[in-house]
């Protein structure tokens, strides 16, 4: 793979048992201390937040959801963290079950060249009278409109705050931080940003999205979102309310936005 490839959820185990990693905290100050990357035998290694269960249900279901629907998300599978493990030392109130994120490559600044496709759509989706979603489709970062793709669907599915997003070395993007999804019921996707045109209209550019994302959303079959919100064996969520009617939710305000708009 290349720096910006990583594996589809679909191609990763279910479960993982961490009982012979090797950790290390994960050493930046934007993130919370907790946060630890594992080394698993393979040589892989992951991003493990400790936040237990339910965040991690959250996080898993709506990337397993994004990527089914084409958007480029990050990737991770469940965890079992037996209390040995370091990141679990002097940390007794912790669960077993966490969630693995692998681990990717982020793009920085002085390992590029002074025409960076990244800088060049920050520029662009800034400048004055600029359609944030045209802008997104004419840039060369591969899955640019993917930003605007997040942000609609993390509408759908009743978010607290939008997914963050992610810059793979080789001009990639990739939506992360999933956590916050599957908040409150679906909110009014037309209030989204990115459908904002540039007189204060509604964005043709952003429309056209919107109305591909609600069609791919609200063709979901049910065994597909069972498949999307199904749990491995024995693993057990702290869950604090259910996610998968949340889902149908989504599906059922998608086919409305269709509706108006279809």
């Amino acid at each position: 793979m290349t720096s910006g490839d990583f594996p589809r959820i679909t191609e990763l185990p279910e479960l993982l048992i961490a009982d012979s990693w090797i950790w290390e905290r994960f050493e930046s100050s934007i993130y919370s201390e907790n946060f630890w990357i594992g080394l698993a035998p393979n040589n892989n290694r992951w991003l493990v937040k400790m936040r237990g269960s339910f965040y991690a249900y959250r996080e898993r279901t709506f990337a397993s959801l994004a990527q089914r629907l084409g958007l480029s998300c990050q990737s991770s599978v469940y965890l079992k963290l037996p209390q040995e493990c370091l990141p679990r030392k002097g940390m007794e109130d912790t669960e077993d079950w966490q969630l693995a994120i692998w681990l990717l490559p982020e793009h920085g600044s002085q390992e590029c060249s002074d025409h960076c496709p990244i800088e060049e759509l920050y520029r662009n989706i800034n400048a004055p009278a600029q359609d944030f979603v045209a802008a997104l489709q004419a840039s060369s970062v591969k899955n640019a409109v993917d930003w605007a793709r997040g942000e609609l669907l993390a509408y759908l599915c009743g978010a607290n705050e939008s997914s963050d997003r992610l810059f793979t070395p080789d001009h990639q993007f990739v939506l992360i931080d999933n956590e916050q999804i599957f908040s409150v019921p679906p909110g009014n996707i037309l209030e989204a940003p990115c459908l904002e045109a540039p007189n204060n209209g509604l964005s043709q550019a952003g429309l056209k999205v919107a109305l591909d994302l609600c069609s791919d959303f609200s063709a979901l079959a049910d065994d597909e979102i069972e498949e999307i919100t199904r749990l491995p064996s024995h693993y057990t969520v702290d869950e604090r309310w259910a996610i998968k009617p949340l889902i149908y939710e989504g599906r059922r305000a998608a086919n409305e936005f269709l509706g108006l708009f279809g």
